[in-house]
């Protein structure tokens, strides 16, 4: 009888037990509702490890608890009245139901209490002994615990989907049984810890840009002059524009940008110039290299190792600029040949990225899904520019981007610009070897021909050839000069 009550105390307690250990999961862990909402990092990094540390003490009493239940249900035995006329095998009762209760309650409970914590807690024995070690020593500073440590602190700059992913990730990555190796970089790597490191290394927070006239001005003062006034003064209301949305956080503050004109006439240029006039990255991404929206946006993993999985080409840069130190959401976004792509008519192809593309510069967008990630990415603080070659024929997308448009330039502008941007570009590659004093009047006559004939072909054909052709005949003439000068050729020697 005190063998089946004993069998029947296990089996409750370890079912309640056990209802308690599976809603005591790793969000325990994650849980800052007990924290003030002005709670510094190194206090949300101090709750993480107490709680942790109370589930290694959780685990030992689990353990504990069933030894002193049995040895106490023996004593109470043969405490009893009238033991003589018992059986003397009566005594090994105690005994018996003391080690059926502490096998079932150790074995089950133990292995599932520690499930949700760490991989080195899941044998019973070495879980019980590891486990009291812990109590002392702390948890294990491994990777997975400096993820941990690295999300705690920043919680509060998560959405709620960003959160319950990254969460049932950390709960993943502690279940051996579900582990699924891919290669990496030739390297094997659990999927949820790669998730964890993508996810944890999107930026998170916004910075305040600062329109800086002079340094504006540093960056553009050759278009000043050598262009025409609208390029200079879109570029400029562009930038203001994106200052004063980072201030008031007011997306219709922003505008966004078409650059039409033939290649080669300096649309790259300008928007590097203009990323750097605001101190922000530029993500230039060429439209017409990607097959699927799925490689900007994301696709998710169904089976990792199996299936094509991954956070996207945009998503990828914004992880990388954030490891070369600038982990803030503010980027340009610069789609190079869009026309190309966004042009194309009863394609589905075309169909797909036009209707990104809408939403994307849609005032009202403040976030993408991401397949890959399982939540939204914060749009609000990007800024779009597009760039091709001919004019857009969506309507929608027209209506949504302010026309910037390049070429047909002047002979002046042409000869003005191989002075003062082209020739000392490519001379700063020869340093040492020839520079500006090197060159004569013959010299500089040659190299206002060289831009008379570039000009030449636009007034024959209509139709701006571009600054490429230009460029490289330069850089042909500064290597003929090179040979032909006999104090360059001794440098050079």
């Amino acid at each position: 009888m005190l063998v089946i009550c004993a069998y029947g105390f296990t089996c409750q307690a370890q079912k309640v037990f056990q209802d308690h250990i599976y809603s005591y999961n790793a969000s325990v862990f994650f849980d800052q509702s007990g924290l003030s909402v002005n709670a510094t990092p190194h206090e949300r990094e101090a709750e993480f490890l107490k709680r942790k540390a109370k589930a290694y003490q959780q685990v030992v009493a689990s353990a504990v608890a069933p030894m002193i239940m049995g040895g106490a249900l023996y004593v109470g035995y043969i405490s009893l009245p009238h033991r003589a006329n018992r059986p003397p095998a009566a005594a090994a009762v105690g005994f018996g139901s003391a080690a059926l209760f502490f096998s079932t309650v150790f074995s089950g409970i133990v292995q599932t209490i520690t499930q949700p914590y760490s991989l080195e807690l899941q044998q019973s024995i070495t879980g019980f002994i590891e486990s009291a070690r812990r109590i002392f020593s702390g948890p294990p500073n491994d990777e997975i615990q400096q993820l941990e440590i690295e999300y705690v602190k920043t919680k509060p700059q998560y959405s709620s989907s960003a959160s319950g992913a990254i969460e049932w990730h950390f709960r993943k990555l502690r279940k051996p049984d579900s582990m699924r190796m891919i290669e990496t970089s030739g390297q094997k790597e659990d999927p949820a810890l790669l998730f964890l490191r993508n996810a944890l290394s999107l930026p998170r927070l916004p910075k305040k840009i600062t329109y800086d006239q002079a340094r504006f001005m540093r960056q553009f003062a050759p278009y000043q002059e050598m262009m025409s006034g609208n390029p200079f003064h879109d570029f400029e209301r562009f930038g203001r524009a994106l200052a004063r949305a980072s201030t008031h956080q007011n997306l219709k503050l922003k505008t966004s940008l078409y650059l039409q004109g033939p290649p080669g006439v300096g649309k790259t240029e300008a928007v590097f110039r203009l990323g750097a006039a605001l101190d922000i990255p530029v993500i230039k991404i060429n439209l017409a290299e990607f097959h699927s929206i799925a490689d900007l946006k994301g696709s998710k993993c169904e089976y990792f190792g199996v299936s094509k999985c991954t956070p996207g080409y945009i998503a990828e840069e914004l992880i990388r600029l954030s490891s070369e130190g600038k982990p803030f959401k503010n980027v340009i976004l610069f789609f190079d040949e869009a026309d190309q792509v966004l042009n194309r008519r009863h394609e589905g192809q075309s169909h797909e990225f036009v209707s990104f593309m809408l939403d994307l510069l849609e005032g009202k967008t403040q976030s993408l899904h991401n397949s890959y990630f399982g939540f939204d990415i914060d749009i609000r603080h990007f800024a779009c520019i597009l760039a091709g070659n001919q004019m857009l024929q969506n309507a929608a997308l027209e209506s949504r981007l302010d026309l910037v448009t390049f070429g047909n330039y002047t002979k002046s502008y042409r000869i003005a610009a191989a002075k003062e941007r082209f020739l000392p570009e490519i001379l700063s590659q020869y340093q040492n070897i020839i520079g500006l004093g090197d060159f004569t009047e013959q010299d500089w006559k040659a190299i206002d021909a060289i831009a008379a004939s570039e000009h030449a072909v636009l007034e024959t054909t209509g139709q701006d050839p571009g600054f490429r052709n230009q460029i490289r005949a330069l850089d042909r003439f500064v290597h003929q000069k090179i040979g032909d000068s006999p104090s360059a050729a001794s440098s050079a020697n």
